[in-house]
């Protein structure tokens, strides 16, 4: 008789809340895919983990086959959390309907402070904190300063500068390590839980957007430059993510 066996396979798991004046598609229809900030906040508590799978979102925001499941057995050695938004910029690189560069930076940089977070499997909470506890270990990160063109006052030179936040250093060992390692059996419930303060909800009811982002993307005319724009909608996310090591069957070995 054949002894088969699972193989260990490195893998994350991962689902994402997106924000987002422009929901293209079935995004429209998508649980916790919302067009507005005060839409995200009418609610004090938000799941990851639990109501989107590949299927539905899309892979570039969710890569489970189950909606609030793990399909084999895995081992988590880490956890994080990424508040993602647009780069942000001064007048001249990018400007926005809703000023969405500084929105950007209380989105990236200090809404995290004010949202708790629980991790579930099964009945079990095995953490909590808040979410700025949770760094996900990766992401861009940069910033840059030039003299330019100022979009606003014409044909005047002005400073310009981009910046392009990540919560923390974008290192896998910048995330939350469990030890040792959660072992989930195949087929078990896991859960993000987040719970937003009401500080957290009375600032995201304030804001008016996600608005556009409008940027140059070439100059029009010889003496006064004037800017050929395009515009595009800003999009927020939370994106929620298990790293570790799966276990799957190999080709052919169809086992229990």
């Amino acid at each position: 008789m054949n002894q088969f066996y699972n193989i260990p396979e490195s893998w994350p798991i991962y689902d994402t809340i997106t924000i987002c004046r422009d929901l293209y598609g079935q995004e429209s229809g998508q649980p916790g895919f919302f067009p507005s900030f005060a839409a995200f906040a009418q609610r004090s508590d938000h799941s990851l983990f639990k109501m989107r799978s590949e299927a539905l979102a899309g892979l570039p925001y969710n890569n489970q086959a189950s909606q609030d499941r793990v399909d084999f057995a895995f081992h988590a050695f880490s956890i994080g959390l990424a508040f993602y938004g647009p780069s942000w910029a001064n007048e001249g690189i990018a400007e926005s309907t809703e000023n969405d560069a500084i929105v950007s930076a209380f989105w990236q940089m200090d809404l995290p402070r004010y949202i708790g977070v629980e991790f579930r499997i099964g009945p079990d909470v095995k953490l909590s904190g808040t979410c700025m506890r949770l760094p996900p270990g990766y992401g861009p990160r940069a910033s840059g300063i030039a003299h330019g063109i100022d979009t606003v006052q014409e044909n005047v030179l002005a400073p310009q500068c981009i910046v392009v936040p990540t919560q923390g250093e974008a290192s896998i060992g910048n995330r939350f390590r469990f030890k040792p390692p959660v072992d989930l059996p195949r087929n078990e419930t896991i859960e993000v839980k987040l719970y937003l303060s009401d500080v957290a909800r009375y600032v995201l009811n304030q804001l008016a957007g996600p608005g556009y982002i409008t940027w140059p993307t070439q100059f029009a005319g010889a003496e006064v430059p004037e800017f050929v724009t395009a515009t595009k909608a800003a999009r927020y996310g939370i994106q929620a993510s298990l790293w570790g090591i799966r276990e799957v069957q190999q080709r052919g070995e169809l086992h229990a």
